[in-house]
Order: C-alpha cells, then structure tokens, then sequence
C-alpha cells in the first residue's frame, strides 16, 4: 500500500504540473543522470573527453554533451533549482508567443521548442567560451611563455593543457602554464542555457519577483537580479576570476535576449516550411486556428 500510494502521489504531481515543469524535470533528470555517470571511477576518463569541452581539443561535440554535464553535486543543483525556477515561464512565454504568430501555425506542445532553445543556448554559450579561449587567452598565454628568459627544451611540450601548441617549451614553463591566468581551462554544465532562460523570463514578465541563492537577497524585481548578476560576471571578467565561466554566463544572457526579440519569428518560418515540406510530401497540411 505504501509503494501504491507514492506511485499516485508521484503520478498526481506530474499531472497537476504544467507543461513547462515536466519538461524542466526531464531534463534535470537527464543531467542527474550523468552526474552519477561521473561519479563511477572507471568512466571518468570516458567523461572527461566526452562531457567536457576543452577548447583546444578537436572534440566539438563536446559544446553539446557539456551542457547536461555536472561533475560537482552542488553545480548541478543549483543549475536546475534555476532551471525549474525560469524554465517553466521560457515555455509558458514560447505558447504565449505562438497566439501573435503571423502564420497562427500552432504546436501541439511546447517541449521540443525548449528542447531545442535550451540546447542551442547552450551550444551558443559554449562557443562564446571558446573563442574567447581559443582566440584570446591562448595567444596571450604563447606570448608570455615564449617571453625572453623563459627556460625552454626541444623535448618538451606544453602537455594536455595546450594540445600541440606549446612544442619547445620546458616543464617549467609547462608548470607555469596551469598556474597562470591565461591558462585555458575546460568547461562544463548547464549555466549558460540556464542564464537564456533567465534573460527571456525577466524579459517577458518583469513584473515578477524573485529571491537570489548567489549572492543571497531578499525578494527583488527579476530586472534587477538579472541586471546585478550580468554585472557579476561583467565585473569576473574585468577582474580575471576563473571559479565560473563568465563568458558562457554573459553569452547565454545574449542569446536569451536575442531569442526574446527574434526568436518568435524565426521558430514560426521554420513551422511553416516545415508545414510546406509536408504537404510537398504527404498532401496534407497542418489545422491551422481561424483567422478574425
């Protein structure tokens, strides 16, 4: 009886939820889910080449399997405690949009519309990561290792750290490379889709209100907090802190205010070429609601 009634107490949770929740639950599922992948000691290297993007590697795909990747507990958490916080608004604001559409085109739900907005939020984010890492940092860090005065050795290289790129360079230098701040490090989970969620959330209802983790507040305008966690991460960068990846951070945010603004109508030309490849290929197109 015990077991039976659990069961309808889970089952009458999920149906009372809204569409939104669910699909936020799914997907913290799937990150708790390899969370515990990580900690099985024989898998680590596996996942570590596959669910965390190192930027000078050749594995992109990594930009992806990153975003549902949390080695550490308390990152994971707090990542889906704000996902299920603004995913759920991301969606409702994702029908509401629908009602404003020009073709009136409608889904039958919502999910794979987040789907695929929190994965390409966090692919963009990544990538963001990447340049900035790729393009900036490890210039900056060949220069200061190539320095005059920097011991060197032809049968040395830089090591995992810089891939390739750091041949003739000594174990000193290799040392200094993991201690420095143009070390480039590798990235991993969900902030960056998550901040994209946040962004569209404070952007679609401002009215709304909450009340911050990190740094602790009392409740606030969601402006506001989002507005004081972007200068964060602004001020992270300036000052050259490396505990989160505040260019996945601030790259996500942008994304989210750009989808917020274009988002809507480019979801809805992909619905109606879509709608056009299929009466092309079955004749038959989708019900479309009436139009006043």
């Amino acid at each position: 009886m015990l077991i039976l009634h659990s069961y309808v107490q889970c089952a009458q949770t999920w149906v009372n939820t809204s569409e939104g929740m669910r699909i936020c639950w799914k997907v913290a599922a799937l990150n708790a889910g390899v969370w515990i992948t990580w900690q099985v000691p024989r898998l680590q290297p596996f996942m570590k080449r596959a669910f965390m993007h190192h930027p000078l590697s050749s594995r992109y795909y990594t930009m992806l399997t990153s975003v549902f990747s949390h080695s550490n507990f308390l990152h994971g958490l707090f990542n889906m405690m704000a996902l299920s916080s603004f995913g759920g608004a991301t969606v409702l604001w994702m029908e509401k949009s629908q009602g404003t559409a020009n073709s009136r085109l409608q889904e039958s739900t919502a999910q794979y519309h987040f789907l695929a907005f929190f994965a390409t939020a966090g692919i963009f984010s990544s990538l963001v990561s990447h340049i900035v890492s790729t393009r900036f940092r490890f210039p900056r860090a060949l220069k200061a290792f190539s320095a005059p005065g920097t011991p060197s050795s032809s049968s040395s290289t830089l090591g995992s750290k810089m891939t390739g790129a750091g041949a003739g360079l000594s174990q000193q230098a290799a040392a200094s490379a993991i201690k420095s701040k143009h070390n480039i490090l590798p990235s991993l989970g969900a902030s960056g889709a998550v901040y994209s969620t946040l962004a569209i959330t404070a952007l679609a209802f401002p009215e709304t209100h909450v009340s911050l983790i990190f740094p602790p507040t009392g409740s606030i305008p969601i402006e506001y907090g989002f507005a004081g966690l972007v200068l964060i991460d602004t001020v992270g960068i300036l000052r050259g802190w490396r505990l989160f990846d505040h260019w996945a951070h601030l790259g996500g945010a942008a994304f989210g205010a750009f989808y917020w603004m274009y988002g809507p109508t480019i979801w809805d030309a992909n619905r109606v070429q879509a709608a056009a490849l299929r009466l092309s290929l079955f004749g038959k197109a989708p019900p479309m609601d009436d139009v006043d």
